[in-house]
């Protein structure tokens, strides 16, 4: 799954400052993709974009469901950590907003 192949889902505000905001957040969501182990991307990739279940992603990756399972709760893990190293001082915003670019859901 190459990064650049992820779509993030557009803005449905006319505001040009929640628009800008909401650009620069999914910039920094897909930098940090970008930062995931390969398996772990695919996963997360599969699961939140494609919505496949795990039975179906861990058959893609021939490995077992709960394999696929651990890879993603390690790459959510990870996530949540670069966007909170990403987010500017004393900006709370991205750690609560930024899980509703990419749907990041507890498996």
């Amino acid at each position: 799954v190459n990064v650049t192949d992820v779509a993030v889902p557009d803005t449905a505000s006319d505001d040009p400052g929640t628009k800008a905001v909401f650009d620069e957040d999914a910039g920094r969501l897909v930098k940090a993709l970008g930062q995931l182990p390969y398996e772990q991307r695919e996963v997360v990739v599969l699961r939140a974009y494609s919505n496949m279940k795990f039975a179906a992603i861990a058959a893609q990756q021939n490995t077992s469901i709960h394999t696929a399972q651990g890879r993603y709760r390690y790459a959510l893990d990870k996530l949540r950590e670069l966007l909170s190293e990403a987010c500017p001082k004393g900006d709370r915003r991205l750690k609560t907003e930024g899980r509703s670019i990419l749907k990041l859901h507890q498996a």
